[in-house]
Parts: C-alpha cells; structure tokens; sequence
C-alpha cells in the first residue's frame, strides 16, 4: 500500500456477546471440522490453497477470531498507523443493548481503519 493510503477491516468479535452466550450453555463458536470438505466449497477452496493437502480453513471459514487488542497490535506490527478502532452492534435488540453499555467489548463486530 502506498503511503497515504488507508485500510479499512470489518471482522467478526471474537468477544461477541453471540459467542459468549454459546460458551455459557456448552457450545463451540465455530464451525465443526469435518473430514470430508463440502461439496459446495470445494471449488471456492481452489483458488487459496494451492497445496492440494487439506487445511482447516478449507471448510471452517475461521481459524481464528480476532479481539481488538489482537488486531491493533497486526496493524502496527506490520506497518499501519492505527486512526480509528471501534466496536459495532449488528444485530441490536433491547437485551443486547443494555449489556453493550456497561460491556461494548461484546458488540457483534470490530471496525479498525489504518493508514500507511
């Protein structure tokens, strides 16, 4: 990226209030790995990874799911000057409000805006 330049990242909270609920009842956040990949992935997978050996990413989507903290330090650690990082509630509902006051790092998403 030339310098100037400005890189704008919408992730999924790993913190989510989503993803907290299901480890309250004993339940996975992400998908199940499964040994066979699925059919409909199967093309989409082709064009990134180039090993012909199963990765778990062929059909997990996510490997890992990223907080706040863990994605200001990526940006700065390979050249971005972080401008702007903040939480965003996708799917608001008065419950989910009112946890998200006294405890924002539970919002739906992470925004952060970097620039070179």
């Amino acid at each position: 990226m030339s310098v100037g330049g400005i890189f704008y990242l919408s992730t999924i909270n790993g913190c989510s209030f989503e993803n907290v609920l299901k480890l309250f009842r004993g339940k996975p956040i992400t998908g199940k790995v499964n040994e066979k990949l699925d059919d409909g992935f199967a093309e989409v997978v082709k064009d990134f990874n180039k090993t012909d050996m199963k990765q778990i990413w062929d059909d997990w989507q996510h490997v890992k799911e990223y907080t706040k903290e863990e994605l200001e330090e990526i940006f700065k650690v390979v050249g971005f000057k972080v401008k702007k990082c903040f939480y965003r509630n996708l799917y608001p509902n008065f419950i989910k409000n009112t946890v998200l006051k006294l405890f924002p790092h539970l919002a739906d998403e992470i925004i952060i805006i970097g620039g070179k």
